[in-house]
């Protein structure tokens, strides 16, 4: 599992929108300039994320984009599902994948699904407004104390 630029960049602009919007709509232009991103780039990220109801948009004078909830209601994990797609470490994981023919003799697979969950519950116990928080601080302060427990 890799993060892409996609899903780096779509954080990016959840936070932005959440820091700077205070209910009024945010020009992509404005915020393609505060944070060094192409504007093509952005409208990419925007329209998905406009699709599913996480932004909504207006065209025109005064127009922009703006959250659709409270940043404490976005999860990282369902943004970058949204974005990436599947999060699984391995093929045989992701949602709608072909049935692995050695499942039963797999001796691995545990492994994997552990892994998934811990990833699964690390982003989903992520929330934007966490991370606006964190902005100052190179370690995140995430509560990670779910991994002891499920090692």
């Amino acid at each position: 599992m890799t993060i892409s630029t996609k899903g780096r960049y779509a954080l990016r602009i959840m936070i932005d929108l959440a820091e700077n919007s205070n209910g009024a709509f945010i020009p992509m232009k404005t915020v393609a300039e505060r944070q060094g991103l192409s504007l093509k780039y952005i409208e990419h990220i925007l329209s998905v994320l406009k699709q599913s109801n996480f932004v909504e948009g207006i065209h025109g004078k005064g127009g922009g984009y703006r959250l659709t909830r409270k940043p404490e209601e976005y999860t990282v994990g369902e943004i970058l599902r949204l974005v990436e797609g599947d999060l699984a470490p391995v093929a045989c994981l992701e949602c709608g994948a072909k049935p692995c023919e050695k499942v039963n003799q797999c001796r691995t697979i545990s492994m994997w699904r552990d892994l998934q969950n811990l990833i699964d519950n690390f982003f989903d116990g992520i929330t934007i407004k966490d991370l606006m928080q964190d902005a100052s601080n190179c370690s995140s302060g995430i509560d990670i104390s779910f991994l002891d427990a499920s090692l």
